[in-house]
């Protein structure tokens, strides 16, 4: 999701109506993936064993699950309509962040029943387990990868732009290896992880290392 929004900066077709269209295509696509995922071992177990709860599908809810290329395209779509509305990459990180946050705290909420939630997931976290990337907590890695290459395609040193990541892998491995221990932690549930906070996706960022000024000094202006 991160090179996403990187590759969106490089490629020579980054019109917002091109992204949007591409988006609408891939989260269907995912919706396809998704039947073949679980539809059909399900079906099959079923058929060939005779056994139908072998591959469990939540009584056909499964076949909604917002994985990972469903999320990918929501993301298109909306960088899609951020592009349109002429945002700039600090403007379309700050709403992410805002998203972000907003999911963090709206995680696991429970609408009542499972199609509201199932409704909802496609956006938030919520309750039911039908869902593994909703929108608002993972729209940040897109978001990022967009704004970092705006700096990256304008870096003049990019050997020394990147010099900083065994600063950064240190002390993302030890926020990762603590949260495996600490109650609702980042690894403590496989949902925490899906549902990630936005503390998680700062250690996961390492923007630290793009901190204090450090961006500066490498990167040309529009004149060189």
């Amino acid at each position: 999701m991160f090179s996403m929004g990187v590759g969106i900066v490089y490629s020579r077709r980054q019109s917002s109506n091109f992204l949007i269209k591409r988006g609408i295509k891939t989260f269907f696509l995912g919706i396809v993936v998704t039947i073949g995922e679980f539809f059909v071992p399900h079906y099959l177990s079923g058929l060939l064993l005779g056994e139908w709860n072998i591959f469990p599908i939540a009584g056909g809810l499964l076949l909604f699950c917002i994985d990972i290329l469903a999320f990918a395209g929501l993301a298109m779509i909306c960088m899609g309509l951020f592009t349109k509305l002429k945002l700039s990459a600090e403007q379309i990180v700050l709403i992410a962040l805002i998203l972000s946050i907003a999911g963090s705290f709206l995680r696991f909420f429970d609408l009542g029943n499972d199609v509201c939630n199932l409704i909802a997931e496609y956006f938030i976290g919520t309750a039911g387990g039908f869902t593994a990337f909703p929108l608002f907590n993972w729209i940040l890695f897109p978001a990022m990868g967009y704004f970092l290459g705006t700096y990256y395609i304008r870096c003049m040193d990019k050997k020394r732009f990147l010099s900083f990541w065994p600063l950064g892998l240190a002390l993302s491995s030890a926020y990762f290896v603590s949260s495996w221990y600490i109650p609702n932690g980042f690894l403590s549930e496989v949902h925490y992880y899906y549902f990630m906070a936005t503390v998680d996706a700062f250690f996961l960022y390492d923007l630290y290392v793009w901190s204090d000024g450090l961006l500066p000094p490498f990167i040309t202006n529009s004149n060189g």
